[in-house]
């Protein structure tokens, strides 16, 4: 919410001065005044600038090569498990026909079915001891988005002979799920 940061901000911080007693106690004072604007100027200058800084280091769509592997090869309709949630906007607009189960919030999953969603993070975070069966059974999902950052799940999702990688980036890999009676020779 960074980008509501500095209207919000000014406005209240006018709405502050406008209403303080020291404010109209002193507004006669033109170097308090003088005070206030430049502080107010100096934080507005220093937003832009670290705000330029933010947008400038800003890598854009990271997830492009896993989302375009979605959309191009997971059926319209497919239900795709990911490991987070704010990954979701960046997957829907490349491949919008697919289904997430959290998208923009968790706690929309939360309300509905708290239990389901503490299974999604246990298995988001391989703290069981099947990362498969939930995902395949409780979610109904074949298809695993997982973001990098979640190294352990990758890491007994490679392990793990049923979890086929499709693509992998340095930023998010796809697995196929696999059925046991398909595992590879």
């Amino acid at each position: 919410f960074v980008e509501f940061w500095a209207p919000m901000s000014v406005l209240f911080a006018g709405v502050a001065a406008a209403g303080s007693p020291i404010w109209k106690r002193h507004a006669p004072h033109l170097p308090a005044r003088a005070a206030a604007v430049t502080l107010f100027v100096l934080l507005g200058v220093l937003n832009i600038h670290e705000t330029r800084r933010i947008v400038g280091d800003d890598p854009g769509r990271i997830f492009d090569t896993c989302a375009s592997w979605l959309r191009d090869h997971a059926p319209a309709g497919g239900k795709i498990f990911t490991t987070d949630w704010d990954e979701f906007p960046e997957l829907f607009f490349v491949a919008p026909q697919q289904r997430y189960f959290v998208g923009l919030d968790p706690t929309f999953m939360y309300v509905t079915d708290p239990g389901r969603w503490r299974l999604w993070r246990e298995v988001a975070q391989a703290r069981v001891a099947n990362l498969r069966d939930p995902i395949v059974e409780t979610f109904g999902s074949r298809h695993v988005f997982a973001a990098a950052w979640f190294e352990r799940f990758l890491e007994r999702a490679d392990q793990d002979p049923l979890f086929r990688l499709e693509t992998r980036t340095l930023d998010c890999a796809i697995y196929t799920l696999r059925d046991p009676d398909d595992r590879p020779a």
